[in-house]
């Protein structure tokens, strides 16, 4: 840390999206006076300090951590099996969500996600002889804002 330079901790976490600056005041004093400068007083001085709090890019969340969807076993391909959601923590907004299947969680591509609005369907009927139960990761990630 160079001499003109501040180190500042919390104890709690700093959230942009709660608090996006933090104001303080510091007084500084020389306790040891050269008795020379003893007439020249006052041997302190303050500052106001503002800490301004970045703000960290946040992962979308989930309106839900786990969803459990029925769908019929001899339903048609691109029957609707449900619905997601996730908003962007950092602006409020689920506009700019995009959503995709994690391919080793369904490595038989059985079902497809609509990318803008989170839609699940199937890609072809469902063998529930086959397989009773599919468990598939959705992502949902951010889209650049331009």
């Amino acid at each position: 840390m160079a001499d003109d330079e501040i180190e500042t901790t919390s104890t709690k976490a700093v959230d942009y999206e709660s608090r996006s600056s933090y104001s303080f005041s510091v007084e500084v004093m020389n306790p040891i006076v050269d008795p020379r400068f003893l007439r020249r007083g006052p041997f302190k001085d303050r500052a106001t300090i503002r800490v301004a709090v970045l703000d960290a890019d946040e992962p979308p969340r989930f309106s839900r951590a786990r969803y459990r969807m029925d769908v019929s076993e001899n339903c048609p391909p691109s029957c609707t099996v449900g619905r997601i959601s996730a908003v962007d923590p950092d602006t409020g907004l689920t506009n700019n969500i995009r959503f995709s299947i994690d391919p080793q969680s369904d490595p038989e591509a059985l079902f497809r996600v609509t990318p803008d609005t989170g839609l699940i369907s199937t890609v072809s009927e469902l063998d529930r002889e086959h397989e009773q139960w599919h468990n598939i990761t959705i992502i949902a990630t951010q889209r650049e804002c331009n």
